[in-house]
């Protein structure tokens, strides 16, 4: 008799638009105003980014993923390449819920620069829009020595989305 007790509930909606709800606490409790209505709204789902090979790409050119010290991200494996300049060519699509406003993309070479590229993913303003893609143009100039190693670069997208910064990598040789 006369104690209190805390009941937590927890709102997660699966979609968006209008949620409602209600707690009942059993008939062997004395409580006044069971049931208790409940109400929310649910928000849109986060961006995500997903990536894909378009238009013209290199023989052998592919998107699988690449693991550097533990850590596994996509990325765009070019493969051994020989003969001049290879250029492919990925989409960046928002598949989330939201739009993907980024804050920055950039490139970064490692091991040898042996890339270059172009992008025209939107900095700042209304984003990505849900659906909407961006190109990513990446060219790898082959070596003339060393041509069995494996070259690494990256793009580092830092954004509103889901898992920011996302990493999208790139490999050859």
């Amino acid at each position: 008799a006369a104690s209190t007790c805390t009941i937590n509930v927890v709102f997660s909606p699966t979609s968006t638009g209008a949620k409602t709800g209600t707690v009942a606490i059993p008939a062997s409790v004395s409580v006044t105003g069971s049931p208790v209505a409940l109400t929310g709204t649910g928000g849109a789902a986060p961006g995500a980014l997903s990536f894909a090979l378009t238009g013209t790409n290199p023989t052998g050119g592919s998107i699988g993923t690449t693991t550097v010290l533990g850590v596994t991200y996509p990325s765009l494996n070019f493969g051994l390449q020989t003969g001049g300049a290879k250029a492919a060519h990925v989409n960046v699509t928002n598949t989330g819920g939201s739009p993907v406003i980024f804050t920055s993309t950039t490139f970064t070479n490692i091991l040898n620069t042996i890339f270059t590229q172009t992008n025209n993913c939107p900095i700042g303003g209304v984003g990505l829009a849900v659906g909407a893609s961006c190109t990513l143009n990446v060219t790898l100039t082959p070596p003339a020595l060393l041509t069995g190693v494996t070259r690494i670069s990256y793009y580092t997208f830092t954004d509103n989305g889901t898992g920011s910064p996302q990493i999208f990598g790139v490999t050859g040789r």
